[in-house]
């Protein structure tokens, strides 16, 4: 089991300094991990597996900054934008340690 802990503050200012907008972040987060494997015969190895993870944005994705990419195209980043959040679940069979087939819901 893991857990993050996450406090941020940004703050937005416009040129003019007519508007400011605060984003504030104070969340705790919890990532569990489990395996389990079971030998149900010397031939049929069983495994069942989850998993919770995080993606964060990267930074450019955040940046609220305008950068200008040539004459035409500029890119600009939503600081609004919140981590992407994961489920995983995997079901294994392996018969006689060489042939495997498993199943995988996210």
């Amino acid at each position: 089991l893991r857990a993050e802990q996450t406090r941020s503050v940004g703050d937005l200012k416009d040129r003019q300094n007519s508007e400011n907008e605060v984003v504030n972040r104070n969340y705790l987060d919890f990532f569990p991990s489990v395996n389990l494997n079971f030998a149900a015969t010397e031939d049929h190895n069983w495994s069942i597996s989850a998993n919770r993870r995080i993606n964060r944005p990267a930074y450019q994705r955040l940046n609220p900054f305008q950068i200008l990419l040539n004459q035409f195209f500029y890119s600009q980043g939503n600081p609004f934008l919140l981590p992407e959040y994961a489920t995983a679940m995997t079901v294994e069979h392996t018969f006689k340690n060489t042939l495997s087939s498993s199943f995988t819901y996210s």
